[in-house]
């Protein structure tokens, strides 16, 4: 049997379980804000920056952007990379033209896959290992010189690093830990960004 309860029992019961709603609902409400700072920490938020009217975009450790039509992917974007006083050709001096490549780190190597190779951009013919002349390379690579669309890149044994433009090939001179960023820079020219 039930107990007979008067009405002030049965308003003292309501206003009981509606603190007890009330408690419940206020520690969600805290407890998902509490959550939603906490899983703010460690994400990493898209850096966006402008540079030269070209809009860089941070994504996965990689800046993408586009240029004259062409995507560009670097490691760097250009308020990252040293400005030099290089003079490079433009792009429009490599399209449909093959282009031989010698790269000491593959990084660099890489770097210049990823924004000249036909199936990213149709820029050039086809890339193709390449052996300067003064560089003793396997026989099945074709020795080039600075009459093809040539870019060698190479380690250098001083803490100075070098971009130039001689005839139709660039020379990209650095250190192993500058070697990607003087890469960068000289990608950022080539595509008219610096």
């Amino acid at each position: 049997m039930r107990n007979i309860e008067t009405e002030a029992q049965v308003k003292k019961k309501q206003r009981r379980n509606q603190w007890i709603i009330g408690i419940v609902l206020i520690v969600v409400m805290l407890g998902s804000s509490f959550a939603i700072v906490v899983d703010s920490f460690g994400k990493q938020k898209s850096q966006k920056i402008v540079f030269n009217g070209v809009e860089f975009q941070q994504s996965n450790g990689l800046w993408f952007s586009q240029s004259g039509g062409f995507n560009l992917v670097s490691f760097y974007n250009p308020l990252q990379t040293e400005n030099t006083s290089a003079e490079v050709k433009d792009i429009t001096n490599y399209q449909n033209k093959p282009l031989y490549l010698y790269s000491e780190s593959r990084e660099a190597e890489v770097e210049i896959y990823r924004n000249l190779d036909p199936q990213s951009n149709n820029i050039v013919e086809r890339i193709q290992q390449a052996c300067p002349k003064d560089e003793n390379c396997s026989s099945e690579i074709p020795v080039k010189d600075c009459s093809n669309n040539f870019i060698i890149i190479r380690y250098s044994s001083t803490s100075q690093s070098t971009l130039t433009q001689n005839q139709s090939c660039v020379l990209i001179n650095s250190t192993p830990e500058k070697i990607l960023e003087i890469t960068d820079e000289y990608l950022f020219k080539l595509f008219g960004i610096k």
